[in-house]
């Protein structure tokens, strides 16, 4: 997990062992985010929901044998930051 995608864990407040659980789901199953495409090609976007929170996103790369998450957060509005961050990474050279 990048720190910046660890600050988006912080800050969300909510239980962070639950979003840990689900996250730590990608160690066994890499592929189980959808695939994104166009400009956020090569990056996957797992969904899932908290009960009373809303609908979450985390973005990750898979490098070899390693999934690198480089967001988490709300739904709303996910796919801009996801986009800006996404350019960031050396990753996606």
């Amino acid at each position: 997990m990048l720190p910046a995608a660890e600050k988006d864990l912080e800050k969300l407040g909510q239980p962070e062992e639950r979003i840990i659980e689900i996250l730590t789901e990608l160690e066994t199953n890499p592929r189980k985010g959808d695939a994104l495409t166009g400009a956020l090609r090569g990056s996957r976007a797992l969904k899932f929901s908290l009960p009373g929170s809303g609908a979450y996103r985390a973005a990750y790369v898979i490098t070899g044998q390693t999934c690198v998450v480089y967001y988490i957060g709300t739904r709303e509005n996910a796919y801009p930051e996801i986009a800006r961050r996404a350019r960031r990474l050396p990753l996606m050279d």
